[in-house]
């Protein structure tokens, strides 16, 4: 019998923004799935910023968890606003790659 290699999708970094203004750092392999799971459990409607593909996901995650510790709010929820936003959108467009709404459903 021959052993087949069947590649895994790799997960993307995503971020998840609050209607309360806070912004969840986080890491999944379907990160649409994940945004609509949070959001079914969230008292305030939450929305998809975006996902990126990265080399690795949960380590990226971890590094920008520990980055933005100052800014901390609970779990991985931080109080980014709009500059350290945009600041952090910048940076994941130039490690990574946007993970394309057909990739971000699908997976």
């Amino acid at each position: 019998m021959a052993w087949v290699y069947i590649p895994l999708p790799r997960a993307c970094v995503y971020l998840l923004r609050a209607e309360n203004g806070y912004v969840k750092i986080g890491a999944s392999f379907r990160p649409q799935y994940r945004a609509m799971s949070i959001g079914g459990m969230s008292p305030i409607p939450v929305t998809l910023i975006g996902a990126w593909d990265v080399q690795s996901a949960r380590e990226t995650e971890r590094k920008l968890h520990s980055y933005y510790a100052p800014l901390h709010v609970k779990n991985e929820w931080f109080d980014l606003g709009d500059s350290h936003l945009r600041e952090l959108i910048t940076w994941l467009d130039r490690i990574g790659t946007r993970a394309t709404d057909d990739k971000v459903q699908r997976e």
